[in-house]
């Protein structure tokens, strides 16, 4: 009976880790496939990490902008009340446009809030720009470039809104210029050619970089996937290795670590049960193994059922038809207790044994020790003691319970 457990428990084990080793594989080996929902993931994770980022940029935009209208009154004196003026209702909108981002119900949407003060800033420019004569117009157009260049680069935004922006930019100044007629149209050709390739690179940066980004964040996915996988994995093997395969009670290994552990808390009472079915051999010859090992496995169900749920109390599969229930700060009088609890409630159990000599259903000895932790050699001493009760009671009849008194 040993030996088809073992081989089952076997058989189990290994195809819990082909099953496992199979999933690993998959998680290792899967080609970047990056659905729809690992894309939103990405997005919400990169919002989230870019946001506070994109805050100090935009104060820093805010605070060149206001740096160079002291330079307005150095380039155009005669329109620098115009300029300060438009400087600060752009200031203004821009600095409510930041204060946006910190309302919490908003924090979601800082990305298009970021998006609309570039545009902001752009065509706050392009008005200033309206109002130069043509010798300053060259230098301020290339304040321009450096806010389609903000926004690509220094704003944290994603390709859409940054695209937007700059875009929107570029075709507020191509209008403004082409529908005032102050300098050449070869000149503003060639202002809109370095805003539209600004435009362009700034595309294919946010394009390369996102690609690489969401890989990366798709091979971080893959990592903890696979983590979870080892770690489950291991649990598993860490639990077969201390179950039992056929009943799924403690196995032996299970209770002597737990019996061990039992014994170095000293001053309380541990007390042993040891069952034997009556007469197993004789079921396996008349029922067969397989209805053996059914039967097996509804004894270990009314042993886990009917034993205290206190205490951590432990009952494993000791040998072949033999169990074990360890008993934590039980002293004899209530490992008795227990002992009758579980030789009646097989009684109810009725379970169907033809070939048993002292009755017509399952039955089970039962011997019991009790010991102080702590005492010399304990640990030997209560399996020898409840192993001895338990032959007596098998030598008497069986079917019944046998005890000492607690050892020392």
């Amino acid at each position: 009976m040993d030996n088809i457990s073992a081989a089952e428990q076997h058989l189990k084990t290994n195809g819990v880790i082909n099953s496992y080793s199979q999933s690993l594989a998959q998680v290792i080996h899967k080609k970047m496939d990056i659905t729809a929902q690992t894309r939103h993931a990405f997005k919400k994770d990169y919002l989230s990490s870019n946001y506070g980022f994109a805050q100090k940029a935009a104060i820093f935009l805010l605070f060149l902008w206001v740096l160079f209208g002291f330079l307005d009154s150095y380039f155009e004196p005669a329109n620098t009340h115009v300029l300060v003026n438009l400087r600060f209702s752009f200031f203004l909108v821009m600095l409510f446009l930041i204060g946006l981002t910190y309302i919490r119900s908003l924090r979601i949407y800082w990305h298009w809030i970021m998006c609309g003060y570039v545009m902001v800033a752009g065509i706050g420019m392009v008005l200033m720009v309206a109002e130069l004569s043509e010798a300053s117009r060259y230098i301020y157009t290339q304040g321009l470039l450096v806010v389609i260049f903000y926004a690509y680069v220094v704003s944290r935004l994603q390709l859409l809104p940054a695209a937007l922006a700059g875009l929107v930019i570029t075709a507020a100044y191509a209008y403004m210029e082409f529908s005032s007629g102050v300098i050449p149209n070869m000149h503003i050709y060639a202002n809109v050619f370095f805003q539209v390739v600004t435009n362009v690179f700034g595309v294919f940066i946010l394009s390369y970089s996102g690609v690489l980004q969401l890989n990366e964040y798709q091979l971080k996915l893959m990592s903890v996937q696979k983590a979870r996988s080892l770690t489950d994995l291991n649990r598993i093997l860490e639990n077969l290795a201390t179950t039992d395969g056929l009943t799924g009670l403690a196995n032996r290994r299970q209770f002597d670590e737990y019996l061990q552990e039992m014994m170095s808390q000293e001053n309380s009472h541990i007390s042993l049960l040891l069952l034997d079915v009556d007469h197993f051999k004789a079921y396996n010859d008349y029922y067969g193994h397989l209805q053996g090992d059914e039967c097996l496995k509804k004894i270990a169900h009314c042993i886990e059922n009917n034993i205290p749920k206190d205490n951590n109390h432990l009952a494993a599969r000791y040998g072949g038809e033999e169990f074990a229930v360890l008993l934590r700060d039980y002293d004899l009088s209530k490992a008795l207790q227990v002992a009758q609890k579980l030789r009646k409630a097989m009684d109810d159990e009725a379970l169907v044994h033809a070939n048993n000599p002292i009755g017509k259903t399952v039955s089970v000895s039962i011997g019991v020790g009790s010991i102080l932790a702590g005492t010399h050699n304990g640990k030997e001493k209560l399996i020898s003691e409840a192993d001895e009760q338990l032959y007596a009671a098998k030598n008497n009849g069986r079917n019944q319970i046998r005890f000492s008194s607690d050892l020392s």
